[in-house]
């Protein structure tokens, strides 16, 4: 019986999780009781999951971290370590349009 590929955990990070586990990196009293905190740093040390982007989900991360003064070197530090993978991501509307999921198609 051939042995079965582990997939991969992969997923979009949520604006508000990416916020708290970046507030998580400024102290490690507050990264060891943040689970976003935690998330971000294993994907950051140990690139656990595929975090998936698109431009839009990009550009909505820069908004929110800018307009929460977070330091620009931080944001572009933050974008530049997204994985580019082949392909692109396409959002999938669903439950009427208020929820969406992600599929990564061949380029």
């Amino acid at each position: 019986m051939p042995s079965q590929k582990r997939r991969r955990p992969r997923g979009v990070v949520d604006t508000s999780v990416l916020v708290a586990g970046i507030t998580g990196f400024k102290s490690a009293e507050i990264a060891a009781r943040s689970p976003s905190a935690t998330l971000i740093r294993q994907w950051v040390d140990r690139d656990t999951f595929t975090w998936l982007v698109t431009e839009e989900i990009l550009s909505e991360y820069k908004a929110v971290l800018a307009r929460l003064g977070v330091r620009r070197n931080v944001i572009g530090a933050l974008i530049k370590i997204q994985p580019r993978q082949s392909g692109r991501i396409v959002r999938i509307p669903e439950v009427g349009g208020l929820h969406h999921r992600y599929e990564r198609r061949a380029a």
